[in-house]
């Protein structure tokens, strides 16, 4: 485990006493399922040292039954080697309990059990192994993926019964042991009651031990597994022998399907030529019932892209939906009195997509590859589809996170998040200059600054995102000439690794607003976990539709070619990066603001070593569990969290993101929404206008025809008449910015003219800051004197006593400017 995760180092004595030293198997009792005030397991074998995966196995009613972890090292004889071994919480012989090597009695659950009573409907898909299995669950989300503990070893120790009554394929490895592997499952599963089995023939042409989390071989298109799957042969006893199939690797095309047997066929859809509407609703009912489709105001399917990039919704077209149906179904009429097999009619197919609110599919909220969080507190790892929240969770990994976080715990998890990201130039960062790599680094030993509290809390609300209803944005700027290469793309993509498990695909504004608009809608439909909008440069961002979709849930998008609207639920994480980029004032409170300033003139040629992203992919379990120790820190001690600023529509993400890290010391993001709406150049052309009317009439009511001419300029600098000034005063009416606002006052009489006067607000008038108190803010006048970011213990090697200039602040440890 690295030396940085001192947040879960030392082991306490409990642990010590129960996590790394072998017992007796007579002195150990698994304890089926694990008590819920257990430990996190945190098992290091004396001779193999900490797993390199983990594997969580789960009873029916969906809580832990143990694991099984796999430990990689090198064998005496220098080579690499592997083992996996279950892990359980224990009863021992000396009265107390830990984490250690012992096996789930027989029977054992199947792994990924919650998942599979969570389907019904779902085909299951048998591996030969927990990796393959994660790794098939990928490629096929229709199918539910499994495995028996131990793989090939020992599958008659596991519960089959949950498969009673299912449709299962068995996908085993290329080698004889999964051959037998695959014949023995197929016997246990037909006795369990499965309705059918099949086998995948896996070409004997294929590199030995081959299975689903490999690559496909060299040269093989990946769409060939679609294609061995669809030949999966029907398992019978009579042909337990003779499953031993050579097929050529090139499939396409494929040879036409070989009629099942009766108790494998697939359903008839009977196809009313007189009553297309009657077929519809039956295929509406035959896709409600398998549980891999789902409703974004659109039918849709999870898949994996081509290119194997994080899984995205694919909308269902009219011929999406002929291919589900023949996956599912063998569509039929009725000819001369016989039963005549078709291709689904497009109209029936165009019929089903024009069933809005009718097609009894589950919604999906989004894609979630980060554990679900609860409000007290919780992390739960699910995979698959969660109803609670609509979301489809996969790729979640095991992270190590104190059960009961303290302070000190929250501050060094703050700090390895730092050191993380101290190479980059955030604006007001206090910087050192290190001679080892020749940089200037973010100095740690001094509390964040505005900008890097900003993508501290950027990375903080990546991490929740899905488990948020609603949550601001991120929006990175740089100088507009100064500011390419300056890392702002690089930070997004960091915080997706973490955060996600992924790099974001970028994408651009495009020509106009409306285009903008366009782009968006259609990233949302994917329901991909992050949205990353990217080199939005020199200009002023103003987009209705990002507006809805940050501040309300669901929110209504025009669909991409078309002139209907879609309503979605959104949780994606949305970033937004340019150089010299500024957003209109509707959008401001809608983001965190991070600044980068690289401070030369060619950032691009600073020299860094490669691997940055990397090194934070390798590390994203560390650093995920950093930001949830984060998290859960602010959850566990809500009472006690330092309160900043309100933000209208993220009451929550105030709670969860913002107030724990202001708690450690960070800055208050959204003090920083003052600051982005003053940049906005029609606001600023307003305080311009106000400027120009409070020093030439005070707050004197004035007739629009009385104007000084130096307001007259500033309203109306083109000279385009009185008329068009007069409008623009009534468009101005009521406006409050730079601490005024302009009232109208209506004419007396039919032949009178309205007058205006500019009148200084009360908030504004009492506070310099220009800062207008919300509904339930207290404005504190003194502000808080941040808590410090890390405990002595994590303090770099820096003598902050040589700097006369500082002074230590006990009992941390962070300096203070004296």
């Amino acid at each position: 485990m690295p030396d940085t995760m001192i947040m879960f180092e030392p082991l306490s004595i409990e642990e010590r006493a129960g996590g790394s030293v072998a017992s007796p198997a007579a002195d150990k009792a698994p304890i089926i399922p694990v008590p819920a005030d257990a430990p996190p397991m945190r098992f290091r074998h004396p001779k193999y040292g900490y797993p390199t995966a983990e594997y969580a196995y789960h009873v029916a009613s969906g809580e832990l039954a143990g694991y099984a972890c796999r430990f990689d090292f090198i064998d005496d004889g220098g080579k690499p080697d592997k083992k996996v071994l279950p892990i359980t919480f224990c009863d021992l012989a000396n009265g107390t309990r830990a984490w250690r090597s012992k096996g789930i009695p027989a029977p054992r659950p199947l792994y990924r059990l919650p998942e599979i009573n969570a389907r019904p409907d779902a085909p299951v898909m048998i591996c030969e192994g927990e990796k393959p299995a994660d790794a098939a669950a990928q490629r096929f989300p229709e199918y539910v993926a499994t495995s028996p503990m131990h793989g090939a070893k020992s599958p008659q120790h596991t519960d089959w019964t949950p498969l009673a009554g299912r449709w299962a394929v068995i996908w085993r490895d290329n080698d004889r042991p999964g051959e037998d592997f695959a014949q023995k499952v197929a016997a246990l599963v037909t006795k369990a009651g499965a309705a059918a089995v099949s086998i995948v023939p896996v070409p004997n042409d294929w590199p030995a031990t081959w299975d689903l989390a490999d690559p496909v071989p060299d040269g093989v298109d990946p769409n060939v597994l679609h294609q061995l799957l669809a030949s999966a042969v029907p398992w019978e006893p009579s042909n337990a022998k003779e499953v031993d199939p050579l097929l050529p690797t090139n499939l396409d095309p494929m040879p036409p399907m070989t009629p099942m047997p009766h108790s494998t066929q697939k359903p008839y859809l009977i196809v009313q030529t007189g009553d297309l509407p009657a077929t519809a609703r039956q295929l509406r009912d035959l896709f409600a019932s398998r549980g891999y489709l789902f409703d974004r105001d659109r039918p849709v399917k999870v898949v994996q892209p081509a290119d194997g990039g994080p899984m995205i919704a694919s909308e269902l077209t009219p011929n999406g939906v002929v291919i589900e149906a023949h996956r599912l179904c063998q569509p039929m009429k009725v000819k001369d009195g016989t039963l005549t097999a078709i291709t689904l009619p497009d109209r029936v197919a165009r019929m089903y997509l024009d069933m809005h609110g009718e097609r009894n599919l589950p919604s999906l909220a989004g894609i979630s590859t980060a554990p679900l969080l609860s409000g007290d507190g919780r992390i739960h790892s699910v995979v698959g589809y969660d109803q609670a929240s609509g979301l489809w969770c996969c790729k979640v990994p095991q992270v190590l996170v104190p059960p009961h976080c303290s302070l000190d715990e929250a501050a060094a998890a703050l700090l390895l998040l730092r050191d993380a990201f101290k190479t980059f130039p955030f604006a007001d960062a206090v910087r050192r200059h290190d001679p080892i790599l020749g940089v200037d680094l973010v100095d740690l030993n001094n509390p964040p600054g505005r900008d890097e509290s900003a993508m501290l809390t950027a990375l903080l609300t990546a991490v929740c995102r899905a488990s948020l209803w609603l949550a601001p944005g991120m929006l990175i700027v740089a100088p507009q000439i100064s500011g390419a290469g300056s890392g702002k793309g690089l930070v997004v993509k960091a915080i997706c690794l973490i955060a996600f498990g992924s790099r974001p695909k970028a994408f651009t504004a495009g020509h106009d607003r409306q285009e903008l608009d366009k782009r968006f809608a259609a990233e949302l439909v994917e329901a991909a976990p992050a949205l990353f909008l990217d080199n939005v440069n020199g200009t002023v961002l103003r987009s209705e539709t990002l507006a809805s979709v940050l501040t309300e849930r669901p929110a209504r998008v025009r669909q991409l070619g078309s002139t209907l609207m879609l309503t979605l639920n959104s949780t994606a994480f949305i970033a937004v990066t340019g150089n010299g980029l500024t957003v209109s004032e509707d959008l401001a409170r809608r983001f965190v603001l991070c600044r980068l300033d690289a401070q030369c003139e060619d950032p691009e040629a600073r020299d860094f070593s490669p691997g940055f992203l990397d090194a934070i992919e390798r590390r994203r379990a560390e650093l995920l569990g950093a930001a949830l120790t984060i998290w859960r820190y602010g959850r566990q001690n809500r009472e006690s969290m330092r309160r900043g600023r309100p933000l209208g529509s993220f009451e929550t993400w105030c709670e969860w993101v913002r107030d724990p890290l202001l708690t450690l010391g960070c800055c208050d993001p959204v003090e920083q929404v003052e600051v982005v709406k003053a940049h906005d150049p029609h606001r600023r052309r307003i305080a311009e206008i106000f400027a120009a009317w409070n020093g030439c009439h005070g707050d004197a009511p004035i007739r629009a025809a009385d104007l000084a001419d130096d307001v007259r300029q500033a309203i109306d600098p083109q000279g385009r008449g009185r008329q068009f000034v007069a409008a623009a005063l009534d468009k101005l009416s009521d406006t409050r910015a730079a601490g005024f606002v302009l009232t109208r006052q209506e004419s007396v009489g039919k032949w009178g003219a309205a007058t205006y006067a500019l009148l200084q607000t009360a908030a504004d008038a009492s506070d310099g800051t220009g800062h207008r108190d919300h509904r339930g803010h207290e404005g504190d006048p003194t502000p808080m004197t941040p808590m410090p970011p890390m405990p002595p213990a994590v303090q770099t090697g820096i003598d902050l006593n040589e700097d006369s200039d500082w002074r230590i602040v006990a009992p941390f440890g962070w300096r203070e400017r004296v």
